[in-house]
């Protein structure tokens, strides 16, 4: 796939998390690739938006739920403070969501599109280990567990954009609207 049509499919992305965060939703709350559709004008459309209380599940399903790859599969684009919460509670169901935990997602997804490869999939670990090591990343002292681009994939910046996308510290990462400003600024090298 050429890097224009995957640039492209990235300032989609974000143009229409930008919309998502400006309007009366404020939250994707379950953003990631499996989310994303390509159009036949080749414009990436964000869905599920929106579902996050829609999916809230009870104690005994979420039990379940979570013995389930699947389940575990699709926790690989939620945000460490997200996991980590999650995971705190044995007597309810939380679902976390925020903006900077869409901001994460969102992270992810460009690291899929650059390496055209699974959520940290240099690491070739199943998503339940994937999961312990972004959890463990959070606690101090602990480096952070992100994944890896190599230089030669894309630009320095964009992958010290998806790295700030990636931060444990939610305060850190940037907004949706700063990143559509580096996003705009980098099509315009292209």
């Amino acid at each position: 796939m050429d890097w224009i049509v995957r640039f492209s499919f990235i300032n989609d992305c974000i143009k229409s998390l930008q919309y998502i965060h400006g309007s009366s939703l404020k939250v994707h709350g379950r953003l990631n690739s499996l989310c994303c559709f390509i159009d036949s004008a080749f414009l990436l459309k964000l869905t599920d938006y929106g579902m996050d209380a829609f999916y809230d599940l009870t104690v005994a399903e979420l039990w379940g739920a979570r013995r389930d790859p699947e389940y575990r599969l699709a926790q690989v684009w939620k945000a460490p403070e997200h996991l980590v919460r999650e995971a705190s509670t044995q007597t309810e169901a939380i679902n976390s969501v925020s903006t900077a935990g869409d901001v994460y997602s969102f992270g992810i997804i460009m690291q899929e599109v650059i390496l055209r490869a699974r959520p940290f999939s240099t690491y070739g670990m199943e998503p339940g280990e994937l999961l312990e090591h972004v959890k463990k990343s959070t606690e101090k002292g602990q480096a952070s567990f992100k994944p890896i681009i190599e230089e030669s994939a894309c630009s320095a910046e964009l992958i010290g954009l998806c790295n700030k996308c990636y931060s444990v510290e939610p305060l850190k990462r940037p907004s949706v609207a700063d990143l559509r400003k580096v996003l705009r600024e980098q099509g315009r090298l292209l």
